[in-house]
C-alpha cells in the first residue's frame, strides 16, 4: 500500500520509546489490498533496539475505513451490460 501519515513522533520517559500517533490516507497497492483506499488514525509504540536508533520493534495500530475501488476492466464490462440491455429494450419497444 502506498499513502500519506500526517502524525506526530513524541519522545517519552525513556530515550529509546517514541509514540507516534496522527491520520493516515492510502491508496492501492498489490495483492489483497490491489484496489483499496481508506483513512483512519494510526497510534503506535516504537522502541529502538539499536544504540544509534537506527532499527527497532514497534507495536502499531490502525483504525480506519477500507474500501475497495473497482478495477476498470470490471467497470467496463458492466457498462458493456448495461448497453446490451438498453439495445433489447429497444429493439423490443
Amino acid at each position: 500500500m502506498s499513502g500519506t501519515f500526517t502524525g506526530q513522533m513524541n519522545p517519552t520517559a525513556d530515550p529509546n520509546v517514541v509514540t507516534v500517533a496522527g491520520p493516515f490516507f492510502f491508496t492501492g497497492g498489490t495483492g489483497p489490498y490491489l484496489g483499496a483506499s481508506g483513512s483512519g488514525a494510526m497510534d503506535a509504540v516504537v522502541t529502538f533496539t539499536a544504540p544509534d536508533q537506527s532499527s527497532g520493534v514497534s507495536t502499531i495500530a490502525w483504525n480506519g475505513n477500507v474500501t475497495v475501488v473497482p478495477e476498470p476492466g470490471s467497470l467496463a464490462l458492466l457498462a458493456l451490460g448495461l448497453a446490451g440491455l438498453a439495445a433489447l429494450r429497444r429493439r423490443s419497444a
